[in-house]
């Protein structure tokens, strides 16, 4: 199966809905898994974030907590999931504004959708 791209929408709509997946590890790491059950994946070598099928090591982030109700995913490869104002999802070294996501929890089946701060 190949890899799928990841972009910001400015609408929130089936493809914006996520579930937080928890897994009862020693680290606190969870998954980003899509509604339509994909995983959000660090790409390693490189910065790129795919979706993939499966839950693997590249596919576990730590969920951080910041300031004014902000988050910040910090992958396995110690990089930082963040948006681009053009839309674009990459992994970046350190955390800034760009960084930081806003949980908003949706009120069906659980989701939540992140909007970039």
């Amino acid at each position: 199966m190949a890899d799928h791209a990841v972009s910001q929408s400015s609408l929130l709509g089936a493809h914006e809905k996520w579930y937080l997946v928890r897994l009862f590890d020693h680290y606190g790491h969870s998954a980003l898994c899509s509604a339509e059950g994909q995983y959000l994946r660090a790409e390693h070598p490189g910065y790129s974030v795919t979706l993939k099928p499966h839950l693997g090591d590249h596919e576990m982030w730590q969920m951080e907590e910041h300031a004014n109700h902000k988050v910040a995913f910090k992958s396995q490869h110690g990089t930082y999931l963040g948006a681009h104002p053009n839309g674009q999802v990459d992994q970046f070294t350190t955390v800034s504004d760009s960084e930081l996501w806003i949980k908003l929890p949706l009120e069906v089946d659980n989701t939540f959708a992140f909007l970039s701060s």
